[in-house]
């Protein structure tokens, strides 16, 4: 009796001991299942990389050679319209004006008129002329004395030969006289080139000191706040027209951040969706923006399909140009 009263305890605790493991076991699966869920919601975020995009870009040059006096920024320096880029010899450029103005003067006066020659030759044939006109009365005066034998025939020929020398010189005459209106229209022309192309220079000098890049001898930043990307000016040297001095990178009111998503992530995003962004520049800040652009042509990106998109962070908020960001886009 004692025997089967201990077998039946033993038993009965057993048969407790299975039903407290199946409850754990029960208990170990549902948060196994609940950790799964989480993961799935974070994995349905969608992270990418990307880089800061730079504002658009602006080269600094002069349609006129200058000396640079001095170089007053430097690449990467931001700034704002008004501030100073370089100084350059403003009396090196007065002096250069002056001397194409010098040399318009000259040009002009110089330019041909042709009177004095053109009136030589119709002086000329005006005589030529008038011996013509006088020669033909004395052949014609010979006519009745050859009728009547008084002269030879050779002789009444010597007044037709006179007359076609005559003729023959009126027509060099003339021919000097056009000779003088076209060489003079030639050297008229050639003067009026010459001095089209001064004054287009000296046209070239007043623009470019009285535009908004200059303010007195400085050379200004005009079309609005900037980064600058590169500085190519030498202080001391002399740079050529239309040679870059400074580039520019226009600063964005907005940040801009260009990324790629592969394609199969493209139903899944939409314009104003909202991301989150952190980058190494900006240390432990999380700065949030929204999707702004999503290209509708796919581009091959080694062996995937990209999307390319863009990302404007919020009001306020910028990253440094060309920055590489890590991009987390919320799902929804």
């Amino acid at each position: 009796m004692k025997k089967n009263l201990l077998l039946l305890v033993l038993a009965l605790a057993v048969f407790l001991t299975a039903c407290g493991g199946g409850n754990a076991n029960s208990a170990d699966s549902e948060n196994t299942e609940n950790e799964s869920s989480e993961a799935i919601e974070v994995n349905d975020d969608i992270e990418v990389y990307g880089v800061v995009k730079t504002g658009e870009k602006s080269v600094i040059s002069l349609p006129i050679a200058v000396k640079v006096e001095m170089v007053d920024v430097k690449a990467g320096q931001a700034v704002k319209v008004g501030d100073t880029l370089l100084t350059v010899d403003l009396d090196a450029i007065t002096e250069e004006m002056e001397h194409i103005k010098s040399q318009i003067r000259t040009v002009r006066n110089s330019m041909p008129s042709g009177t004095s020659a053109y009136n030589n030759a119709n002086n000329r044939a005006e005589q030529i002329r008038a011996e013509i006109k006088l020669a033909k009365e004395e052949q014609a005066k010979a006519k009745p004395l050859l009728d009547a034998g008084a002269i030879s025939a050779s002789d009444y020929q010597k007044y037709a030969d006179n007359i076609s020398k005559l003729e023959s010189n009126l027509k060099a005459a003339i021919y000097d006289m056009q000779g003088v209106n076209e060489n003079k229209a030639e050297r008229q022309q050639s003067s009026e080139n010459q001095i089209e192309d001064l004054e287009y220079k000296l046209k070239q000098f007043e623009d470019a000191i009285n535009s908004n890049d200059f303010s007195g001898d400085k050379v200004v930043v005009s079309a609005g706040n900037a980064i600058v990307e590169s500085v190519s000016a030498v202080s001391g040297a002399y740079v050529p027209a239309n040679q870059e001095l400074v580039r520019l990178l226009a600063d964005q009111e907005k940040c801009v951040i260009s990324a790629e998503v592969p394609e199969e992530y493209f139903s899944k995003i939409k314009i104003g969706q909202k991301a989150e962004i952190t980058a190494l520049v900006i240390g432990d800040e999380v700065l949030n923006g929204q999707i702004s652009f999503i290209s509708q042509i796919a581009r091959k990106g080694g062996s995937e399909i990209m999307i390319p998109i863009e990302i404007t962070l919020e009001a306020g908020k910028k990253i440094p140009a060309n920055s590489n960001v890590d991009i987390k886009i919320i799902a929804e």
